[in-house]
């Protein structure tokens, strides 16, 4: 049982130095599973499929949150700009009236009505 939680422990720790190596080097992740997964061959293979598929899920997931967050700031912006778009047709509906109530006065003022 030691030996089954040491090697998980060891592997998270692999993991872990291969997105380090990837997410504050900017080294590709091909490049870098490959390099760990030679360096560590007598690992089982079970142990190098965890070790692939928590660092390919894991920038997965990293990529997917990136995205929500650019969406949520587009939808920001895209209401945004909705809200003054109807802010100004909002003037210049009110603006028209106006004008066109003036207009409508200055007549029955000429009309004497």
């Amino acid at each position: 049982m030691a030996k089954t939680l040491d090697r998980g422990l060891e592997n998270r720790e692999i993991v872990l130095d291969i997105l380090t190596e990837v997410l504050e080097q900017g080294a590709f992740v091909h490049l870098v599973l490959n390099q760990a997964l030679q360096k560590y061959q007598y690992l089982g293979k079970a142990d190098r499929s965890f070790i692939t598929r928590a660092v390919e899920g894991t920038l997965e997931y990293l990529i997917q949150i990136d995205e929500k967050t650019l969406m949520r700031h587009t939808e920001i912006i895209l209401l945004h700009a909705l809200f003054h778009i109807f802010q100004g047709i909002v003037r210049l509906v009110y603006r028209f009236f106006r004008m066109n109530d003036d207009f409508t006065l200055h007549i029955l003022k000429i009309a004497d009505l």
